[in-house]
């Protein structure tokens, strides 16, 4: 394998000229592991719970921000130079130099923000979290107690910038159905009801039993106003409509598309709403469903297949995937999907994995996939804390194994002609 380290031109260009060595002094101790010209030219953001920091395609550090300490799992730099974060059930914004510039709480007390959060078009903020669920409430919406547990359900909030306050909110709960026991609430026909969620239909092989569905990831698309979230325990992606009010987002109309906070499209497993059988599902507690904006498939959705507990698949023959997906779409937003049949595709358009391209990752939990701008696909292979990017037949380019870390929720990478980083002093240590 060739690797590589770096020598600095100026402030923002720089180039990796040929070593048969990393610039640690060995693969054991992390760092560049692979770099070859066809890398996107970028500044990669890494949080590894005690550190914040950005790395060039060196693997050398261009800036840090010591005093953050703690993320919560996944920071992302704002075309204005600030990071942005939840710490501590609040909504943080430090710029360049990590004095704090923004700070806002809720203030509700059963509710937690987790995982994710976006600055929206209107500098509201978006946020996954949990709202406190009791044994009482889960049974008055039908939820039967056997493998889980769950003592939360999730949500999404957006939260005023200046206030904190909550603005809109969804709540997976409002959107339920069971299909077992007519005598108990939201009794219904699984597959004459694909908008609602099946609560018989949770995962229970995972790591935590408090949780229920488990979002543990969105992307928001502003053009269509339209939210995409990862329900692991689903083993799904969903897309809601986020142009409701929050009274509309508890029901089945109104908003842009008149489903109110229905779901408007899933992908992964149709089993979950009566149709098809194990052989259909296509996902598996999976992470990081977004948009891509960039080549050819822009507009499609990508995402990270952790692929935990796939069927007929031996413990050291596991694998992830990145599957690109063509939605059903028309030119209004409006999603298709043909009477009596589960939502398309079929198959992913490509799915970046060792049985279809021969890219060898595998990461049961965390991670993320995404498409540069220069078409390469990016991924953070979450347990081993490695990160790589494929070209677009799926070859590894460029890998960096994070140093002293073997575990990342996720991690961003951005071009070097992102507005972030105009006049700023990138120096490589």
């Amino acid at each position: 394998m060739q690797l590589k380290c770096c020598v600095v031109l100026t402030i923002f260009q720089f180039s990796c000229i040929p070593l048969m060595f990393s610039q640690w002094g060995g693969n054991s101790e992390g760092g560049i592991q692979l770099s070859s010209e066809n890398a996107f030219p970028s500044y990669t953001l890494i949080e590894n719970s005690t550190q914040t920091y950005l790395i060039n395609t060196c693997g050398e550090i261009v800036h840090e921000w010591p005093q953050v300490g703690d993320t919560d799992l996944h920071p992302k730099l704002l075309p204005n130079g600030n990071l942005l974060y939840i710490r501590n059930n609040r909504v943080t914004e430090r710029n360049w130099d990590g004095e704090l510039v923004n700070q806002v709480t809720h203030g509700d007390d059963d509710l937690e923000l987790k995982y994710e959060v976006i600055l929206k078009e209107n500098n509201n903020y978006l946020c996954v979290g949990r709202r406190d669920f009791s044994f009482d409430a889960f049974t008055n919406i039908g939820f039967e107690f056997t493998y889980n547990f769950p003592s939360v359900v999730d949500v999404v909030v957006e939260l005023d910038r200046e206030t904190g306050e909550i603005v809109w909110e969804w709540n997976i709960s409002d959107h339920v159905i069971q299909q077992r026991d007519p005598e108990l609430p939201n009794y219904g026909i699984l597959s004459e009801n694909p908008q609602l969620v099946n609560l018989d239909g949770l995962g229970y092989y995972d790591w935590t039993n408090y949780e229920s569905f488990m979002i543990n990831g969105m992307d928001y698309n502003p053009e269509l106003q339209q939210v995409a979230l990862s329900v692991r325990k689903m083993n799904e992606i969903m897309i809601i409509d986020q142009s409701t009010t929050t009274e509309e987002a508890k029901g089945s109309n109104g908003g842009r598309y008149n489903k109110g906070g229905d779901i408007l499209y899933r992908w992964g497993n149709p089993q979950n709403y009566g149709y098809g059988t194990e052989e259909d599902r296509k996902l598996y507690y999976q992470h990081n469903p977004n948009w891509i904006k960039y080549g050819k498939h822009t507009g499609k959705m990508i995402c990270f297949n952790n692929g935990l507990n796939r069927p007929n698949v031996g413990y050291n023959e596991r694998y992830s995937s990145a599957p690109i997906l063509a939605l059903p779409m028309d030119f209004n937003g409006n999603f298709i999907r043909e009477s009596g049949s589960a939502f398309g595709p079929e198959e992913a358009e490509i799915d970046y994995s060792r049985p279809t391209t021969n890219t060898d990752f595998y990461s049961a939990y965390t991670s993320g996939a995404t498409v540069l701008p220069n078409g390469n696909i990016y991924i953070t292979e979450g347990v081993d804390g490695v990160i790589f990017e494929l070209d677009q037949e799926g070859n590894k380019i460029w890998i960096y194994d994070t140093p002293n870390v073997s575990y990342l929720f996720r991690s961003e990478k951005y071009g070097l002609d992102y507005p972030a980083f105009e006049g700023k002093k990138l120096i490589p240590n």
